[in-house]
């Protein structure tokens, strides 16, 4: 039996179980496949598709040109991207939010991490500039789970 297909509508995504996996684009009724791997998390900001591949890490589809590729510019980021629990949109930019134990096999702690990150077009390229990253909370141990975000802002 093959694995379920989930299909990404314009805006509503949802977390990829097992691959592989379509992404619907809204302005045409062909399906475009996403790279043969679990999708982490995605997110659709303007005309362009954000998913976090457990291997192959932050990737953009651009709906229009029907391509698949790599954020670039990141790399510089000290980040165990195994367990990115959401991707979300503030002022424009990217965050992502990810969690970390400070032990494999007995934690004691779990650190919640997050990276804010603008996004623009270098040629037929999208880099990311990361523009803050951090830690935001530290739970007693691993029991925690990072369910929902949402943006608030005071403007």
């Amino acid at each position: 039996m093959s694995p379920p297909l989930k299909k990404f509508k314009k805006r509503s995504f949802s977390k990829a179980i097992e691959p592989p996996q379509e992404a619907n684009d809204p302005s045409s009724p062909s399906l475009s496949y996403l790279p043969d791997e679990i999708v982490l998390n995605c997110l659709q900001l303007d005309d362009v598709i954000y998913a976090f591949y457990f291997q192959k890490g932050l990737m953009w589809f651009d709906v229009r040109r029907k391509v698949w590729d790599k954020v670039i510019g990141v790399k510089g980021l000290d980040a165990k991207f195994d367990d990115v629990a959401l991707m979300t949109e503030y002022d424009g930019k990217l965050v992502i939010f990810w969690s970390e134990t400070d032990h494999p096999f007995h934690p004691t702690k779990k650190e919640l991490r997050c990276v804010v990150m603008a996004l623009d077009w270098v040629g037929e390229e999208i880099r990311g500039t990361i523009e803050w990253s951090g830690i935001v909370a530290t739970m007693p141990n691993d029991l925690y789970e990072f369910h929902n975000c949402f943006v608030i802002s005071d403007d």
